[in-house]
Parts: structure tokens; sequence; C-alpha cells
């Protein structure tokens, strides 16, 4: 009887032991829940957004990734802070009976400048030697910029990453650490026009390009460098291969081999025309485009410079389409130093295009700068004209000036601009140096006329002066009641010192349709009209448009159906 009571015994105690071993497991993963023995899964977070996951009954793949991490967490000193903030921080979630627990690694290509904070919050640095380990892993790869995948960008536009890549890059101690495989699947379609223009984010030393054309025949095969231009004359497509080879050299930090693969979309080269090869300060051209996808990719670059409304602002021109063309006006400004030296300048522009680039010589001629006197009452003018009441019309019109339209109301016309008031005699012209002889403030004292004043009697009513939108009704203290007209292409005229307006902003003008009645708004002391024409915020001399018109290349006004003829006669 008492063996049958002993044998009962051991049967329930081999019986319980598993749940006791169970419980005594969870007690101690409960109080240490980051240990080889009790963590069955980890999942990293890198940076750069990869992640890795490790399992200890599912795949395997990340095992070297979990066992250093376990490496530099059971090699580490416990310390108060980090020792600085310039860090990568990879986020590992540790999963233990069901529990999941978070930990920090603050990692830095210096193997003595590597910690990690616990689930506690407590930070530990790791030693040096398993710091190290992980630095020559793959893992670590995105501590050292040299590691980044070459990036090539075609035409300027779009970018595209490799489709094979056998890359090495310099890691801790100076070792070379290899990255292979494929890094991207996709093949993009991608409009090309006058050549391929490719360029690395890594200046490769070769370059070679295959060409296969949509019969499957092989258009070109060979350097990059000696392509032929009139493979990309006429529309096509070609299935485009690149292969581009880094060689090891001293002082580089990574080598290698990347190929890349797209579709590139043939179009017609862009072609660029002037209006004109001569100039004047305060005057403009146009530029005129075809061929042309997106007008945001159009190169420009100026010697001199084009400068904006002041020698601290380039001006850049901004493209608008019409009529299969994109046009643009660039404005030759009075604000720069040379015109007030009456510097003549050669204006060495290029324009650029999906590879294609076109030189224009534009001979900008001087501008005399006439001065004149003006004897206003030092009461108005610091009530009217002070340094406040100039940087507020400058902040008022800061947002039409700067307004895009992609309608060009002037090229629906026949491009002439007429005059806002009819009969009337210009009585302060453009360009003109003021000079107010009763200023008190210095900086006030000197400024130069934007626009035109005409003289003008009661209830003169004052027209649009080219077809329009208004985009602007309003007054300043300068300025008075003022309308601004965009007229497009970035050309906007300005009506000011109104006594009543007769327009509303989003109103769409024909030319000569009534804006407002002549005033005495703002700083003036008669009864006048200040006008102003303007390439976004550059004031430009309007005498020319009111002659000849607005003018286009003449190539271009001929396939536009624009006759000039009669305006040449004339």
């Amino acid at each position: 009887m008492k063996k049958k009571i002993v044998t009962i015994a051991l049967i329930a105690l081999v019986a319980i032991i598993p749940t006791v071993v169970a419980v005594i497991s969870y007690s101690n993963a409960s109080k240490n829940p980051v240990t080889r023995n009790s963590v069955s899964s980890v999942e990293v977070f890198t940076p750069n957004k990869t992640t890795y996951t490790y399992s200890k009954t599912g795949d395997s793949a990340a095992k070297d990734l979990y066992d250093m991490l376990f490496d530099m967490n059971e090699n580490s000193k416990k310390v108060n802070t980090l020792n600085g903030d310039d860090y990568a921080c990879y986020i590992a979630d540790y999963t233990s009976y069901n529990r999941k627990n978070t930990y920090y690694y603050y990692l830095s290509s210096n193997p003595d400048n590597v910690y990690y904070k616990d689930n506690n919050g407590d930070y530990y640095k790791v030693d040096s030697k398993y710091a190290g380990t992980f630095l020559l892993s793959t893992y670590a790869a995105q501590l050292f910029p040299q590691s980044s995948q070459p990036v090539l960008t075609v035409a300027e536009k779009t970018s595209i990453l490799p489709i094979d890549l056998a890359w090495s890059y310099l890691s801790h101690e100076n070792e070379f650490i290899k990255i292979n495989g494929n890094t991207s699947t996709a093949v993009e379609t991608i409009d090309v026009s006058g050549g391929l223009e490719l360029s690395f984010d890594k200046e490769p030393d070769f370059v070679y390009v295959t060409l296969i054309d949509q019969d499957g025949n092989t258009a070109f095969d060979g350097l990059y460098e000696n392509i032929d231009r009139d493979l990309f004359i006429d529309n096509t497509v070609y299935c485009v291969s690149v292969i581009a080879k880094w060689y090891e050299s001293d002082g580089r930090a990574y080598y290698g081999e990347a190929t890349y693969k797209y579709t590139a979309n043939v179009l017609s080269p862009a072609v660029f025309n002037i209006s004109s090869n001569v100039s004047k300060y305060g005057d403009f051209i146009v530029v005129s485009a075809k061929n042309i996808v997106d007008p945001a990719l159009i190169g420009f670059a100026s010697e001199p410079a084009v400068y904006g409304n002041d020698e601290d602002t380039r001006f850049t021109p901004t493209f608008f389409k019409y009529a299969g063309y994109y046009h643009a006006l660039i404005p030759f400004s009075l604000a720069t130093s040379d015109a007030n030296r009456n510097q003549e300048k050669d204006f060495k522009m290029t324009f650029s295009y999906g590879g294609v680039y076109q030189d224009f010589s534009v001979n900008v001629k001087a501008r005399v700068i006439q001065n004149k006197y003006v004897s206003t009452s030092a009461e108005i003018i610091n009530s009217k004209f002070t340094t406040a009441t100039r940087e507020t019309f400058k902040s008022v019109m800061s947002a039409p000036f700067a307004n895009i339209c992609n309608d060009i109301y002037w090229l629906d016309d026949d491009n002439m601009l007429v005059q806002p008031v009819k009969g009337r005699q210009i009585s302060v012209g453009y360009g003109i140096k003021m000079i107010l002889e009763n200023a008190t403030d210095s900086a006030n004292k000197t400024y130069w006329h934007e626009g035109v004043n005409y003289s003008v009697k009661t209830n003169d009513e004052v027209y649009a002066c080219l077809p329009g939108k208004v985009i602007f009704v309003g007054e300043t203290t300068m300025s008075g009641k003022t309308v601004v007209v965009e007229h497009g292409a970035g050309l906007k005229s300005l009506y000011a010192h109104l006594s009543s307006t007769s327009v509303s902003v989003g109103d769409i003008l024909s030319k000569q349709d009534l804006i407002g009645i002549v005033g005495t708004t703002g700083f003036v002391t008669n009864r006048a009209l200040h006008f102003g024409l303007y390439v976004f915020d550059v004031p430009v001399r309007y005498y020319d448009s009111e002659t000849y018109g607005i003018r286009l290349n003449q190539e271009v006004a001929e396939v536009l159906g624009i006759d000039y003829s009669a305006v040449d006669e004339g």
C-alpha cells in the first residue's frame, strides 16, 4: 500500500513539473525579459525604414543580427546618459512570452561611442569590441554615407536606382564591406529630348549604354560619351541599359558596378527663339520654346546675371504655354548698377532642356537716367511717402506681382498696348530719378520712377492697356486707390491714384475696358494717373509695346499667325 502511494505521488510530481518550470521561467522572464533564452523573436527597425525580423521557430535569415544585438546587450556597462547627440537610432522590439520589450540602439561609426536604452529607460555603453563587430556588418551600412547606392538621374528630372548592384564601401577599421543584389525592379518610362542627359550623384569612371529600338534592333552599344545626337532627332522609343563602374582607387571610400534600365520616350529636341538680339535697360524680350513637356525643367543661365528689382535677386524666366509654344519674358532691370553707370553689356544666355543647349547673345544698350527735382511739401512727403508707406506698398503688391496666371491674354489680341487714358500727355516719364527737395528723411529723398504719370482732367476714364484678369483692387497710403491687371506670362499693369474703381478681382477684361476714374489719392499733389508695366515685380518701359506691340520672334509669330507687317509699315 505504501509503495502504491509513493508511485502515485511521483506520477503527480512528474505531471506538475512542466507547469512549475513554466511558471518559474515566466517569472524569470518577467524580471529579466530580454535574454537569449527568454526572447522568442526580435524585429529591428533601422533609420532608413528597413525592417529585419528573426524568430527562433521561423526564418533564421537575421540570426546573425539577433546574435550581434545580444552580444552588445551582454557586454555593456550602465551609464547615466548618452555622450553627445549625433547618432542613428535603431529600434528593436523583443518578444518574450507574448510580451514586447523595446530597446533603442544609438549607433555611430565610432565603436567607442555606441549605446542602447533598455525598456526601463536605462542607458548602457556597449563594449567597443562588440560594437565594432556590428559596424562591420551590412546592417550598419547606413551609418556610412559612402554605402548609399548610386542614383542615376535622367534628363534632369527622374532619378532611378540600379536593378543590379555590386557595391563596396569603406567601413570601420578601413575595411571594405560588400553589398550585392537587386535594389529596384521598376522600369520607368522617361521623356527625353535631344539626348539621354545622364547624371549621377556619385560620378562614375565608366558609363556604357545600350539602346534597343522598337523593332528590337541595337541602335547604339558603346560608351555614353560617344552617343550620336542624331539618334534623338525624331520621335521614337528606346529600351535603355546603362552600366556604370566606379574603380577602386586611393582616397575613394567606395567602388563597384551598377546596372540601370528604363524606357526612353524620345521627343523632338527643344527649340528656343528670342524676340530680339538687341534691347535696352528698362525693356524686355520674349523667349519662346517648342517641343517642351515640362517647362519647369527648362534651364537658364546668363553671364552677366539678369537681376530682378534689386541687385540681390537674380531673375529666372517662368514659361507659360500658348498654342504649342512656351513663352517667358526677360526684363533688363533699371535697378542694376550697370544701368546707372550707363554701361552697355552683352548678355550671354543659355537655355537648356533634355540635353539640348542653345546660346544667345543679347546686346543691352545703356540708358541715361535723368533727374527731376520735385518741390512737394514736407508735410505731404512725411504723411504719404515715408519708409513705412513704401514698405507697406511693397508688401501689399508682393502677392499680385508674384501672381502666376497660365493664360497669356495679350497673345489673344494684336499684342498692341494702348494708352490707359485717351489724349493725355506724360508729366513724369519712366526711369526718371526723382529728387524730393523738401524731404526730411534722406532715405526717402531720391527714388526712381517705376512707371509714368499722366496729366489728366477731372473724370478722365482709365482703360485697360491690354486684355487681362484683374488680380488686385485696393488702396495704400502711397499709391491711393489701385488696380493691378495680369496680362499673362508674368506681365502686369498697375493703375494708381484713382478716385474710384469699376472692376473687381477676377474680372476678365478686354483691351480698353473701363477700370476706373482718375483721382488725387495717394502720394500726389494734383490729379494724376500713375501707370506702370511690370514683368512680375520688375518695372519695365511700355513705350515700345505701344508703338510696335509685344514682339515675338518672327518665326514664332508666323507659326502663330501674327502679322507685324502693318505695324512695321505704320
